[in-house]
């Protein structure tokens, strides 16, 4: 059974490295530790006690969003070309987790409130309470005003952070898969609107219509990604794929980076033939827009993922994937080593995992690829 303790454990071993930094992780969860390790401990035991400390409940009140069984919690290792990942000293290495908090025994609407206490209260332990205004306002332009429109909804919020002894980042993930596909892309445009600087050449208006001009005959926006760290730094637009190959994806996507079809090639072909055709939506765009300092968004996409679900297919299909990325990642002179210790850790500490997605993050070149997965353990609804 996953419980909190597991996770904790989990989190140790994980960053045995930090234990060389000044206080140590028992000196950051007891609370004597200081700056950027603190605040990241603080972060995960504040996930944790959102996802996990729930009443007990036999009625399932909305469906899991997060995985399919219904396991709250997700995962993440990214790699990045050795290159990049020989400058990196070993405690710089990021620890990434994903929760979907609140148990199945709340309405969404139950969950969607109790995510925002968990943020709202963060944000003031931090010191980050600046923040509070401008999430509100993408709240309210997200979400319905009525709870009971949110009755038949997939979801709510899913909470994240990613964290080194040098720095920490919240990360917040917004459902948007209801309503139609005009009503999705206006709320889109009134969240992003707010943050926009009316001074800056282009403006944003003219960079968010051609991107929708661009991706909308093959993509419907599923939901919207912050990034908080001090003050809001980033936006990600999540866009699912209707129905992905090879040729929908690379002309849904915008401003191509150099080797963008041959990289992403090399993925589509190798996943297809270890799983077989892209599920219907199995393929999601993040298109990221970072905000400066003044809390203005960049008009430009600063960045563009790629997320491809392996949820839908089988366990056994999905074990031979691993190796199969494995061979990628070799490809693309990225540090698969580390990835095997990931695995390996998983299976220590909750004895075994699943793959659960597979991302690749595209600036001017390939940049990394993450690999998410669901730890086992969980009882099975």
């Amino acid at each position: 059974m996953i419980d909190k303790e597991k996770c904790e454990a989990f989190l140790l071993r994980r960053s045995d490295q930090w234990l060389k930094e000044k206080n140590g992780l028992e000196g950051a969860i007891d609370g004597k530790g200081d700056g950027p390790l603190k605040g990241g401990y603080l972060l995960h035991d504040a996930l944790l006690r959102a996802t996990f400390d729930v009443p007990p409940d036999d009625t399932q009140r909305r469906r899991a969003s997060l995985c399919l069984d219904g396991t709250p919690i997700v995962y993440s290792h990214k790699l990045k070309p050795q290159a990049d990942q020989l400058r990196l000293k070993a405690d710089e290495l990021p620890f990434r987790m994903l929760v979907e908090p609140g148990g199945l025994g709340i309405t969404v609407a139950e969950q969607i409130d109790r995510s925002l206490r968990t943020v709202d209260a963060l944000l003031y332990e931090l010191g980050w309470e600046s923040t509070v205004e401008d999430l509100n306002a993408v709240v309210r332009r997200v979400f319905p005003r009525r709870a009971s429109e949110l009755s038949h909804w997939l979801g709510g919020i899913w909470l994240g952070l990613d964290f080194t002894p040098q720095g920490r980042e919240l990360r917040i993930y917004l459902n948007m898969r209801y309503g139609c596909e005009l009503a999705r892309w206006q709320r889109l445009a009134d969240v992003l609107s707010w943050f926009s600087d009316p001074s800056l050449t282009p403006p944003l208006a003219g960079s968010l219509k051609s991107l929708i001009e661009h991706v909308s005959p093959y993509a419907i926006p599923v939901g919207l990604g912050l990034v908080v760290s001090q003050r809001l730094r980033n936006f990600r637009l999540y866009t699912g794929i209707q129905e992905p190959s090879l040729s929908t994806i690379m002309q849904a996507w915008p401003n191509q980076p150099k080797d963008a079809t041959r990289t992403f090639g090399h993925f589509c072909n190798a996943f297809t033939r270890a799983c077989g055709p892209f599920a219907r939506q199995s393929v999601t765009f993040g298109f990221d827009f970072a905000l400066n300092q003044e809390g203005f968004l960049h008009p430009g996409i600063s960045r563009t993922k790629l997320d491809v679900s392996c949820q839908v297919i089988s366990h056994g299909t999905a074990s031979v994937l691993l190796p199969v990325l494995r061979d990628l990642f070799d490809t693309w002179h990225m540090d698969s080593g580390s990835l095997d210790t990931f695995i390996e850790d998983l299976w220590i500490c909750f004895g075994g995992s699943s793959l659960e997605h597979v991302s690749l993050g595209f600036g001017d070149q390939l940049e990394h690829a993450t690999i998410y997965t669901k730890p086992h353990g969980f009882d099975q609804i």
